[in-house]
């Protein structure tokens, strides 16, 4: 019952899905096509499961708001311990430092961009625009904030209370982690499989519960016809809920 209240109606579904983001995989355009020495690197172990134990989710059903300013929702967010999910207007779009090399804001993830007189994209990422349109949680923009100038206008935005992912969840990742652990190096069969488990617990979560069917009659075509149909009967059944996978990989 509880997971239950927890999930979206179709119309905050279709706002996760455009806020959803994968893994942060992207060139440094200062050093593309160069060879470089003297490189090091760090691996973040398990990065999901380490999100869903240390930080805070969605735990409360969503509420939308009618705020247009952002500031407003930030403030909001920040005194009622919010999380937050928001359609928003961006203009006068720029890249504060041009020698960060890992702009935040993506092409794909933006709707209804007018460049100016240029395209200014580096591989993807928007490094300047005059006007975007994109859905982001307050993750999102605490790290968009952080890295370009623009003007801001809310179209749509909901909040739901922030609190830590049940115990009967995290106990699970805690379990399978040891496992997994334990079984490196000693048993590679019984050591993949508990890393599938493993894994599967965030994959769960970013399951997209309504995908798009594609029929194939001499020729691919896309089939959403009874899409919110099949999205309603499917969360009516569901154990866990699609916004836990959003923000995870947004924290990540």
């Amino acid at each position: 019952l509880r997971i239950k209240k927890l999930q979206p109606d179709w119309q905050l579904y279709l706002m996760a899905r455009e806020a959803f983001r994968g893994g942060n995989t992207h060139a440094n355009r200062h050093f593309v096509g160069m060879q470089l020495s003297a490189v090091r690197s760090r691996d973040k172990v398990s990065s999901y499961p380490t999100q869903q134990l240390t930080k805070k989710y969605p735990m409360s059903p969503f509420i939308r708001r009618n705020i247009t300013d952002i500031n407003e929702l930030i403030t909001m967010g920040k005194r009622h311990n919010y999380a937050w999910i928001a359609r928003i207007a961006m203009r006068n779009v720029h890249l504060r430092d041009e020698s960060w090399g890992c702009p935040y804001l993506s092409i794909d993830k933006c709707r209804k961009i007018e460049w100016g007189e240029s395209r200014y994209i580096d591989n993807g990422r928007i490094l300047q625009a005059d006007y975007l349109e994109t859905t982001i949680t307050d993750v999102d923009m605490s790290i968009i904030d952080e890295e370009y100038d623009a003007e801001y206008q809310i179209i749509e935005c909901y909040t739901s209370r922030y609190a830590y992912l049940p115990t009967e969840f995290t106990d699970i990742v805690l379990e399978m982690f040891t496992k997994k652990t334990e079984l490196k190096g000693v048993d590679g069969y019984m050591y993949a499989r508990y890393k599938e488990m493993f894994n599967a617990l965030y994959g769960m979560t970013a399951q997209d519960p309504a995908k798009i069917r594609y029929i194939y009659d001499d020729e691919w075509k896309k089939d959403d016809s009874d899409r919110e149909e099949k999205y309603n009967d499917d969360i009516s059944r569901a154990f866990l809920t699609y916004m836990w996978g959003v923000w995870c990989t947004a924290w990540a």
